[in-house]
């Protein structure tokens, strides 16, 4: 019994204990340490933007990462999507169930407050399981032929990850500042 105690105890402590929150992560700091992650459960927290064709978390202006193959830089952002568990493709698999109910009220919480993407921007905090795209070099086009990078989300996203979303938590709007006519978000932390 006793071992059972200590056991339990250990596990407590070091974090093993099922419910334990992973640390959460700037998109700098996922794309830069990409392979230490890819494949695995993450919670990043990023810039929230979206379109038409899905939404994505884009990397702080002062992230010093810079991903090039072949002399094009790809963009410092992680797709977001959904996993498709019947896929036949990894990529798109997850072993968790998506908890639609904490999305909803992540995406709620901004319809209540007065975000206007005009003024402010918006900071998100995702979990999910981290996918990098492998051999980004055989993803890309070089410069003489369009420098087109064929990375996650829609055509042109080009985003070197995706991350299959489990669960979105702690929106926070941010002022949009300007500096020499570009528009870029306030630091409100590293993402």
């Amino acid at each position: 019994m006793r071992a059972f105690v200590l056991s339990i105890s250990a596990a407590v402590v070091s974090g093993l204990v099922v419910g334990a929150q992973p640390e959460t992560l700037s998109v700098c700091n996922v794309l830069e340490a990409g392979q230490q992650y890819d494949g695995h459960l993450v919670t990043v927290r990023g810039e929230y933007r979206w379109g038409a064709h899905g939404a994505w978390l884009v990397a702080s202006t002062g992230c010093p990462f810079k991903l090039i193959t072949k002399q094009v830089r790809w963009p410092n952002l992680v797709f977001l999507t959904f996993p498709i568990h019947q896929s036949k493709h990894p990529e798109f698999r997850a072993d968790f169930d998506v908890d639609l109910k904490a999305i909803n009220a992540a995406q709620g919480r901004i319809g209540h407050e007065n975000f206007d993407v005009r003024t402010s921007c918006l900071v998100e905090v995702v979990t999910g399981r981290l996918v990098l795209i492998h051999e980004p070099e055989k993803h890309v086009n070089p410069p003489e032929l369009g420098g087109n990078i064929l990375g996650f989300g829609p055509s042109g996203l080009g985003a070197p990850a995706q991350l299959l979303m489990k669960s979105m938590s702690r929106p926070e709007i941010v002022a949009r500042s300007s500096t020499r006519g570009r528009e870029f978000c306030a630091p409100a932390g590293d993402w």
